[in-house]
């Protein structure tokens, strides 16, 4: 403030110097100045407020400038900044007319009014103000942009067209201009005013194929195709390996179901490096679903595909399309090597990641889970989904202990997803049965049912693992039926039910459930071993030495041979 009050006073005595010394003069020119120093000094520290952002102390400042300088236009234009920030529209019109009323020269304060004035939807009164402007300073292209807007707020599209011709004739040519007037033109059916904007683009950017392209786009809307196909095929002449120029083509035969030719032109389009990965990306998947049900389809996304892996095999999209269509032919081994690919040319792309282990995981390939799990959450530290993949890897590798740390640290990472979060609880209590921390086994369990009580592997599980200790016996019924409620045929299923029911000593029921499950299409050891249990104590003993040699031969462990040997049951 001191350097402002040195200020005015040098001025002071600047203008003291060459007048009369008479009373009257001294006496105007003292009160003259102290409105002046009075006003400034109100005025900076309007400024200063509204800087930080202290707009009613702002406000005040500025009204209190009208008071001693009510001819000063500048507090009446600050004050209407002030109000339109604050919603008091009708207030900030008032201001902004008033600063404009003593300063109509002003050209920011005409400014500001005509955008006030198109915020509230005022556009004939906003026009007004823009032709001003654009008579005041012809060299504002801002301005008769917003004038152009005002006429098609308007409806009025030749007005509009108007003012982008005057604008056309200061900057030239442009796309931005020609597509609005050309939107301009189709609206109201001026098919030929349309196609002119794109002639002016080709002449005036002369090896530019996208206006050509443009125009037999038009062409084709406005049911012209053979005008859009000879401008096409006459480029095609000179310029054979015009990418563009075959994609457009490809979908005019298409459009007149000469299916040969359009996919002899797709064919070049995908050839050429100019065409947008992502223009052939959008074809593939377009056959995607098609060729899965149609050879031909499926012939012919082979070739796209073989020729894009030649054009662009550096790029991650390459890869990752290529696996979508792998997966879907049930190809995971070749699928997981594209996907691998992808990741490497692209790591900040965490879907990549997922697809990765989730055919590892389907795969079996436990160490390479481990691994690539590994790599993905070093990448990204609170996605939950790879600690839990790790997680799974630890388990399938025998490191029980790993994982129990790695999934405790994952499900921290979960927000509002009970499904995800009871994923975790029940394989952590998977990991915790398998390290004989059988409380915590089940206090996970317990928690994953919570989370989500109608997951049928959850509650199998829990189930099996309660019926294998032969602890909790009624909850695991409990459960067990539950699972088969949700998923009646599941063979695996109705192999826990009847072990279940077999540790209640219900052995009969037992026998009917564990006999399903064979029916179901599961003659694995475990179960055919499970079955001679429960005839065993039915009774038949002959019955059950049988089909505890069927589960030997087919690889089973533990006490068989004992059993087999004995004639005999021997609990696990």
């Amino acid at each position: 403030m001191k350097y402002l009050t040195l200020i005015l006073a040098i001025f002071i005595l600047a203008g003291c110097k060459g007048s009369k010394d008479t009373k009257a003069s001294t006496a105007t020119s003292k009160k003259a100045t102290s409105e002046s120093v009075e006003f400034q000094n109100w005025f900076f520290e309007a400024q200063t407020s509204k800087q930080v952002e202290d707009y009613d102390r702002a406000y005040a400042g500025f009204l209190k400038c009208t008071e001693i300088a009510p001819k000063n236009s500048s507090s009446y234009y600050e004050m209407s900044r002030i109000d339109f920030a604050s919603s008091r529209t009708e207030q900030g019109l008032v201001n902004i007319e008033k600063a404009i009323e003593l300063d109509g020269t002003n050209f920011w304060y005409r400014k500001t009014y005509a955008s006030y004035l198109m915020e509230l939807g005022r556009f004939a009164d906003s026009q007004k103000q823009w032709e001003m402007l654009v008579k005041q300073d012809p060299s504002d292209i801002e301005a008769y942009y917003n004038l152009a807007a005002c006429f098609l707020y308007q409806e009025k599209g030749t007005d509009a067209i108007k003012a982008y011709d005057a604008l056309e004739n200061k900057i030239g040519v442009t796309p931005e201009i020609s597509y609005q007037k050309e939107r301009i033109f189709l609206l109201s059916n001026n098919f030929d005013g349309a196609l002119g904007e794109i002639d002016k683009l080709i002449e005036s950017y002369p090896g530019e194929m996208e206006f050509i392209v443009q125009k037999a786009e038009l062409l084709v809307e406005l049911n012209r195709a053979p005008e859009a196909q000879k401008l096409l095929e006459d480029i095609i002449a000179h310029e054979p390996n015009n990418g563009m120029v075959q994609l457009q083509l490809s979908r005019l035969y298409a459009a007149q179901n000469k299916d040969s030719q359009s996919f002899d032109a797709l064919v070049k389009a995908f050839e050429a490096p100019e065409v947008a990965i992502d223009e052939k990306i959008g074809i593939l998947l377009r056959y995607f679903s098609v060729s899965e049900f149609d050879a031909e389809a499926a012939e012919n996304s082979a070739i796209l595909l073989k020729i894009m892996d030649r054009v662009h095999p550096e790029d991650p999209k390459t890869h990752s399309i290529y696996g979508d269509y792998l997966v879907r032919d049930n190809k995971l081994a070749e699928a997981e090597e594209r996907f691998l690919r992808a990741v490497d040319l692209d790591p900040a792309r965490p879907l990549l990641w997922s697809q990765v282990l989730s055919l590892e995981l389907e795969l079996g390939k436990w160490k390479a889970l481990l691994e690539n799990s590994k790599r993905a959450r070093d990448l990204y530290p609170t996605q939950p989904d790879f600690y839990l993949m790790e997680g799974f890897a630890y388990m399938r590798s025998d490191q029980p202990a790993e994982a129990i740390k790695t999934l405790s640290l994952g499900k921290s990472f979960v927000v509002d997803n009970p499904m995800l979060l009871s994923r975790f609880f029940s394989t952590l209590g998977e990991a915790y049965n398998e390290t004989k921390e059988y409380e915590k086994s089940d206090q996970s369990f317990e928690k994953a049912i919570e989370k989500d009580g109608n997951d049928p592997y959850v509650l199998n599980n829990y189930a099996y693992y309660l019926a294998l200790r032969g602890e909790k016996l009624t909850r695991a019924e409990e459960l067990s039926k539950k699972s088969l409620e949700i998923m009646p045929g599941s063979g695996s299923f109705m192999d826990t039910y009847g072990w279940v029911l077999f540790k209640l000593g219900k052995y009969t029921e037992a026998k009917e459930y564990t006999e399903k499950a064979l029916t179901a299409g599961l003659p694995d050891a475990v179960v055919l071993e499970h079955l001679g249990d429960i005839i065993y104590h039915l009774g038949d003993v002959d019955q059950a030495v049988q089909y505890w040699e069927e589960a030997l031969k087919s690889g089973g462990t533990g006490n068989l041979t004992q059993k087999i040997a004995h004639k005999k049951y021997y609990a696990e």
